[in-house]
C-alpha cells in the first residue's frame, strides 16, 4: 500500500511540473493533496485516502480523476447506496461507483 508521507518526502524525477489547477473552493491544494494528485498522475501504486469527515476526500478524488485515462478501469467504493449513486453522477463514465455489497454481488454473479 502506498504511504503518502513517503511520496511527499521522496525526490521524484518528473518530466515537467504539473499544474493541478485550483481547488474548487479557491484555497490552494495542500501538500498532501498534491501528493495524492501526483500519485495518480505517476500511476505508481494504488492510493488509499483516510481522513476525517469533511476533510475533502471526495473533492480530491474528483480532481484526481481528471488525470486518468478513459481506458483505465477504476472503482470507487462507498459504504452506502446513496453515496455510491452520488459518486456515479460526479465521476467520468470509465469509473465504476458501487457499494462494497454491490461489488461483491456482481463478483458472485459472474461466477
Amino acid at each position: 500500500m502506498l504511504d503518502l508521507s513517503d511520496l511527499m518526502d521522496a525526490p521524484v524525477a518528473r518530466p515537467a511540473v504539473l499544474d493541478f489547477g485550483t481547488h474548487p473552493s479557491g484555497v490552494p491544494w495542500s501538500p498532501m493533496q498534491i501528493a495524492i494528485l501526483q500519485a495518480v498522475v505517476d500511476n505508481t501504486s494504488n492510493v488509499l485516502i483516510q481522513a476525517v469527515a469533511g476533510s475533502g476526500k471526495t473533492t480530491i478524488l474528483e480532481a484526481s480523476l481528471r488525470f486518468t485515462r478513459p481506458g483505465e478501469r477504476i472503482a470507487m467504493l462507498a459504504f452506502n447506496k446513496s453515496i455510491a449513486e452520488e459518486l456515479a453522477r460526479r465521476v467520468p463514465s470509465h469509473v465504476q461507483a458501487k457499494t462494497f455489497h454491490a461489488l461483491g454481488l456482481a463478483a458472485l454473479r459472474r461466477g
